[in-house]
Parts: C-alpha cells; sequence; structure tokens
C-alpha cells in the first residue's frame, strides 16, 4: 500500500513507514451529497496538517504515542466516483489493512465512509461489531433528497452489518427517523439501537453502557457531535453537543473496556484561518490511539 509523507503526526524515521505501524491512517475525501456547509473532502488533509502542531506526547498519561508507528496512506481517488464506487475501494482498503494485523482510521470526507468500513471490519472478523456513534445527527433516514446514499443514511445504511448501533450527541432527528427508532424498538427489531440525546442522557449512563458491550467494536465520530463553540467547522452544526471531556471519557472507556478494532473521524468542515475544528479532530486521534494501545498507561 503507498504510505505518504509527511503522514499523521509527522512521524520521524521509521515510525511513519507501513512495516513500522500498529495504526493506519486512511484519507477518503469523498463528499457527494452534504449538505449545509460543504468542503468535506478537504478534511482529511487539514487533520493530517493540523496533527503537525499536537505534541505526539499524552501529557496526560506520560506516553509517547508515536511509538506506535503510524502509517498514512494516501488518498483514495473518490473525488469523481460514484457512492458505490466509493464504497468498494473504502472496503478493499479497509480489508486490506485488518488483513495485515493493524488498525485503521479513516478521515472523512462524509459520513457515507462509514457503512463499507464497518462491512469490511465484520467481514474481516466473521462477526458483527457494535457501532458507536457520536453525531449531532441519527443518520437513519432510508433516503434523503431521493438519495439512499445520502450521508443522512449512513448509519441505516450500516444496520445490516452491526450487532448493535449505539449512538451518543444526538440532537437532531427527523419524524421518519423517531418513526424508525419506535417501531423498532416496539418490536424488537434487531440491531438494537440505542440513542442517547444530548442534554438529556447522563454522561454516567452512556458509559455504563460503554463498558457493557462486549465483541469488536467500530466507533464513527462526526465532528457534529461536538459543541460547535468547540468545533465550528462542520457543516450542520447544532446547538449543545459533547464536550472535549466527556469525548475523552467515551474514548477511555471504549478503550479499557471493549475490543475496539477500527475507527474514523468524519464530516470536518475546515475553517480558513481557523484550525480549532482541525486540531480538535486531530488531537482526538491521539487519544484514540493513546487509549488503544497504551491500554494500562
Amino acid at each position: 500500500m503507498r504510505v505518504q509523507r509527511p503522514g499523521f503526526g509527522y512521524l520521524p524515521d521509521p515510525l511513519w513507514t507501513y512495516d513500522s505501524a500498529r495504526a493506519v491512517v486512511l484519507p477518503v475525501p469523498f463528499e457527494r451529497s452534504t449538505t449545509g456547509g460543504k468542503g468535506t473532502a478537504a478534511a482529511p488533509d487539514s487533520i493530517i496538517q493540523a496533527s503537525d502542531i499536537i505534541e505526539t506526547f499524552d501529557e496526560e498519561r506520560g506516553i509517547e504515542v508515536g511509538e506506535i508507528g503510524i502509517a498514512t496512506l494516501e488518498p483514495l481517488p473518490v473525488a469523481r466516483t460514484s457512492p458505490q464506487e466509493m464504497q468498494g475501494q473504502v472496503e478493499e482498503a479497509v480489508s486490506e489493512i485488518l488483513r495485515s494485523n493493524r488498525f485503521p482510521v479513516l478521515l472523512g470526507g462524509e459520513h457515507t465512509v462509514t457503512p463499507p468500513a464497518v462491512a469490511a471490519v465484520a467481514r474481516h472478523l466473521g462477526e458483527k461489531p457494535t457501532l458507536v456513534q457520536i453525531d449531532a445527527h441519527a443518520d437513519l433516514r432510508e433516503s434523503y433528497q431521493d438519495d439512499p446514499f445520502s450521508h443522512a443514511c449512513a448509519m441505516r445504511l450500516s444496520l445490516p452489518h452491526v450487532k448493535e448501533l449505539i449512538q451518543i450527541g444526538i440532537r437532531a432527528v427527523s419524524r421518519e427517523e423517531h418513526e424508525f427508532l419506535r417501531d423498532r424498538r416496539a418490536s424488537g427489531g434487531t440491531p438494537a439501537i440505542t440513542t442517547f440525546i444530548a442534554g438529556t442522557s447522563k454522561m454516567e449512563d452512556i458509559l455504563e453502557k460503554l463498558a457493557g458491550i462486549r465483541g469488536p467494536v467500530y466507533f464513527t465520530v462526526d465532528m457534529d457531535g461536538f459543541d460547535p463553540s468547540l468545533v465550528p467547522g462542520v457543516g450542520t452544526p447544532e446547538p449543545g453537543g459533547i464536550s472535549w471531556a466527556d469525548g475523552c471519557a467515551i474514548v477511555r472507556t471504549l478503550c479499557a473496556h471493549t475490543n475496539l478494532v477500527a475507527s474514523d473521524v468524519v464530516e470536518l468542515l475546515p475553517v480558513p484561518g481557523l484550525l480549532a475544528s482541525q486540531v480538535t479532530a486531530a488531537k482526538l486521534i491521539w487519544r484514540i490511539l493513546s487509549w488503544k494501545f497504551f491500554r494500562q498507561g
């Protein structure tokens, strides 16, 4: 697989190479159906650039995270592809990373990059993972603006590949999604879906739910799940949301109590002259890698 340099973290030799890496960053600059602001295709590169101004040392834990080795692949050529073509590319790339026994971190792009990555995990493991989602939106529409491959359908498209969906930070749900969730819970449909509403659900309840997960976990982070005062660079911001401290608590809990096998960060919209959003995304990835690979540190 072709590695780009500089890559995430701007690591020295040989830590940026694929042979030395335990984690692999996969940029997927796909943008087709985003609503609100446009520009998520530029997010992967902006996050990688922002990682250069973040210390590779985890000051909270006294750990040099970069020592795990992080290879950053060249972006997938998805700029002019159809959703189906993009999904095929993502599924194959993630499958190859998993076959090499490395931890994939995808950088979107819009949220439609998640379903094929989840499908790759399920196929590789022969077991459906639990999908944990940070997001302002449920993304459970069957179709949006006559497009079944819209980013507003990302979790609906992921459902066939997961054992359970746990949604955190949700604060924008359509009537269609509300009725879908109500009917599924009433009928006991599978996979089970647990939705924690921002401003209503207690963080201790969320962390207790996450700590009880058994089996593999895929973690997807739509950056609009965070409070827009922390992450203004998103296309569809919603008031309220996850704080930095709560986001870190979610990461710690997942890594300490579950088998986290893959992750993605999506829907960032870089704002010219304002680095806060991409720096937050980059530092979140450092936290994920820190707790994934140094559980007891």
